[in-house]
């Protein structure tokens, strides 16, 4: 039969070991996982600083490279964003079909060793001795189902995640987002919207509506929201107090512009102004604010949702220091198509 393979670089054991549960529940036809050197096309951890290296050594090589990111900073041909989807990796495993050349790997039931027995000319053919077996060791173990890959409402306010303008089944308060013009339904306070933001969600919280019945609901609601808003909030309560997975490597902050202040969190005035001034950890601006690091973490994570935050991250080794183990990995949140 003949295969195509993809190769993993970068990810944290982990990591590693979600996409594979992924990978697995694609089941595409054709495909199959393979050693880092071995595969037809190459996947790297654009995110992690091992992975940055071994985008740099295999640029111009001779296989497709696909760069796993959470960010927009990669430079790549061929990009897989994080959080990854089954919908994500089925269209880019179908895309790479007609660049990357299959190889031909022996069927397992063609192997000399499913012959029954052996012939011999004087004996005729002879049985192969089979050792017994005992009949629960015969048994077929159900495979266990993937680990479902945790996604959140930040990560269906990107463009291009829902089709069109969507209604968050069983949102209390209620919820639409039309992510296409930039609007959201849901009111205008965000602290009742805060506990959205952390939960779990899937393709089917969603219910899709066509552009008749969007349209009313915004007549009904009043006057719609920038999305921002949302996408911010979504951002200050989606990772738990911690630095959100493409920051993780990051080493100092500064606010790029000034956001617009939300009179319903007065104590992130504070953590703004050290976060304007200079580069700034997140320790040196929880001294300077007053706050707790994980305020200034959560806030941090808002602005980035946003796009608005300078990073300052480690310089990439030198080519001949050796590299270091990655500390950690992301696919998401794979979070959660």
């Amino acid at each position: 039969m003949n295969i195509r393979t993809l190769g993993l670089s970068g990810l944290d054991r982990d990591e590693e070991t979600l996409f594979r549960q992924l990978f697995d529940a694609v089941r595409e036809p054709g495909w199959a996982l393979a050693s880092e050197t071995d595969a037809g096309v190459l996947l790297i951890d654009f995110d992690s600083m091992y992975g940055q290296m071994t985008w740099l050594r295999a640029q111009g090589g001779p296989r497709p490279i696909v760069a796993l990111t959470a960010g927009a900073r990669a430079d790549a041909s061929m990009v897989l964003k994080r959080p990854v989807s089954e919908k994500a990796l089925r269209d880019l495993l179908r895309k790479l079909v007609n660049q990357v050349p299959a190889e031909a790997v022996a069927d397992a039931s063609d192997e000399s060793d499913h012959v029954a027995g052996v012939t011999d000319p004087a004996l005729g053919t002879v049985p192969r001795a089979v050792e017994a077996v005992p009949e629960a060791a015969i048994a077929v173990m159900p495979e266990a189902p993937p680990a479902p890959l945790q996604r959140t409402l930040l990560d269906f306010l990107r463009p291009g995640v829902l089709s069109g303008p969507a209604s968050l089944r069983d949102a209390q308060p209620g919820l639409v987002v039309d992510v296409a013009s930039g609007h959201y339904l849901g009111g205008s306070a965000l602290k009742p919207l805060a506990a959205l933001c952390a939960r779990a969600l899937d393709d089917d919280d969603w219910q899709m509506l066509s552009a008749s019945e969007y349209a009313a609901l915004r007549a009904q609601s009043g006057e719609a929201q920038p999305l921002n808003r949302l996408i911010w909030l979504a951002g200050l309560h989606g990772f738990d107090g911690q630095l959100c997975p493409d920051l993780t490597d990051a080493l100092r902050f500064k606010l790029a512009k000034w956001p617009v202040s939300e009179r319903e969190y007065p104590r992130q005035f504070r953590i703004a102004t050290a976060l304007f001034k200079q580069l700034c950890s997140v320790e040196e601006m929880a001294a300077a604010s007053g706050a707790s690091a994980s305020e200034v973490a959560d806030y941090i994570n808002a602005c980035h949702a946003l796009g608005i935050i300078e990073v300052e991250r480690p310089a990439p080794p030198k080519p001949d220091a050796p590299v270091a183990t990655p500390r950690g990995g992301l696919l998401g949140r794979f979070r959660r198509g």
